[in-house]
């Protein structure tokens, strides 16, 4: 997406999408929102994957598609919109010769009709080369490679559609975490947690300080089978007295993790790593040198831009550079 409708999107976008948008997926998080604007597709069904990724990327709330060739695809955002780079970042999002038989138009819907209509028409997500993310109403074929995660989002954040989250996602494409022992710092929905037991992780350990995204975190276990190996935990990482993970995630603001960094530390093997991500691109530097300090070192960095708010974000892979048990000389 070129430069200048990346502006466009952002003016557009920006002004009513949440920082952490995966919110959005539940209608009582869109509180206060009377309407939704509707982006209506149609094109060949070979174009079917490529479109509703780059509705992802722009932070649909959800779709419908019909069973036809040409398939009609129904997209759901909140106001405002700018047509003309709406239609434009569609148009862009497959080849240049297909531009001209794909039509793209908006309307409007009461936040009423919206809400009778979300739970069957969201639209399950691929994120990464592995994972299929999906609503318990949901039963998607068509993707037997793919591993699926069941997500009920409800007013938790993490159901993929972030790029926080889908660039931790990606990342456990990058490292074995059969047998390995994890914790997740700040669950959520318990997406990541899930991810992780179901790529052979055990025991996997999940704190989240919000009692209302526990609930949901414990239901999304649930009804993915993965209880036996998922221990959820209310409260901060003070609720997490093991020590030795050979793994922490850590998909939270930047400052929490600034500030929990050392504690953090304290609670992984020597040889471990830890994946930090919530981090803003003009956050990325600071937090290495704060993170460098409480004793990490960053041996990756990997970046998303979020079109639906013009916003980049920072995903961190990181080893311990001091011991467990090690105090950050602060003189």
């Amino acid at each position: 997406m070129n430069a200048t409708l990346e502006n466009e999107l952002r003016q557009g976008l920006s002004s009513s999408t949440e920082r952490h948008n995966d919110r959005a997926l539940n209608p009582e998080a869109s509180a206060g929102v009377d309407h939704y604007i509707i982006v209506s597709v149609t094109a060949p069904r070979e174009f079917l994957d490529a479109l509703t990724d780059r509705a992802a990327e722009l932070g649909t709330l959800g779709s419908c598609e019909s069973e036809d060739d040409p398939v009609n695809l129904s997209f759901y955002f909140r106001p405002p919109l700018r047509e003309e780079a709406v239609r434009s970042a569609f148009l862009e999002s497959v080849p240049s010769h297909a531009s001209g038989i794909i039509r793209v138009s908006l309307t409007t819907e009461t936040a009423r009709d919206w809400e009778q209509e979300w739970r069957r028409n969201l639209h399950p997500l691929r994120v990464g080369r592995t994972w299929l993310v999906h609503t318990s109403w949901q039963s998607p074929a068509g993707y037997p490679t793919r591993i699926p995660i069941v997500i009920d989002p409800k007013m938790a954040f993490g159901t993929g559609t972030h790029a926080t989250t889908r660039l931790c996602l990606e990342e456990f494409e990058r490292v074995r975490l059969k047998g390995t022992r994890v914790l997740d710092v700040g669950t959520g929905t318990g997406i990541l947690a899930i991810a992780a037991a179901k790529s052979g992780a055990e025991p996997v350990v999940a704190v989240e300080i919000d009692r209302d995204a526990i609930a949901c975190a414990r239901e999304n276990v649930n009804l993915n089978g993965t209880g036996n190996k998922i221990s959820l935990r209310e409260g901060t990482i003070a609720e997490v007295p093991e020590r030795g993970f050979d793994l922490i995630i850590a998909n939270i603001e930047y400052r929490t993790l600034v500030a929990t960094g050392e504690q953090l530390r304290a609670r992984i093997r020597p040889d471990g790593r830890a994946v930090f991500s919530g981090i803003l691109q003009q956050e990325a530097d600071s937090f290495v040198e704060a993170m460098t300090n409480a004793g990490w070192k960053i041996v990756r960095r990997t970046r998303k831009f979020d079109p639906a708010t013009g916003e980049g974000w920072v995903c961190c892979v990181a080893t311990p550079s001091l011991p467990a048990d090690h105090k950050p000389n602060r003189s």
